[in-house]
Order: C-alpha cells, then structure tokens, then sequence
C-alpha cells in the first residue's frame, strides 16, 4: 500500500509541474499579447476612420467626425 502512495504523490508532482510550465506559457504569451495591443488596429477603428467618424466629439461642431467620404445629408448605400 506504501507504493501505491509513492506513485501518487510522484504523479502529483508531475501534474504540478505541467501545470507550472503551461501557466508559465500562457503569461509570456499574454504579456507578449499586452505589449503588441497598442500596434493593432481592430476592425471597429478600421472602420471608424474609413468613415471618418474617428475624431471626437465637438461640441460646437453639430456635424461630428464627417469625413470626406460621406458627407451630412448626402444618402447612403442603404436606401
């Protein structure tokens, strides 16, 4: 029965120490991940700029971000 025990404690270990590695992995790859942030551009502000709705709001400005391709009052492809 004492055996038994030895194996299971080594096959504790084991796990443990995979465990260690692959949380080790993940956070050089997270921390990776968090300095490569600032250099990608999602889909969202891709398409904000192609808009030209990226500027902020101004408040003395009613026509917000209008860019110059679309302009106010000029219809869109939906209708």
């Amino acid at each position: 029965a004492a055996g038994g025990g030895d194996q299971i404690i080594t096959d504790c270990a084991r796990v443990r120490v995979a465990e260690r590695k692959a949380l080790s992995a993940l956070l050089e790859y997270m921390e990776r991940e968090r300095e490569a942030l600032e250099l990608k551009e999602y889909y969202q502000e891709r398409r904000l700029k192609s808009l030209g709705l990226d500027s902020g709001a101004d408040e003395m400005n009613p026509d917000v971000g209008w860019g110059t391709s679309r302009a106010p009052g000029v219809e869109s492809d939906f209708f």
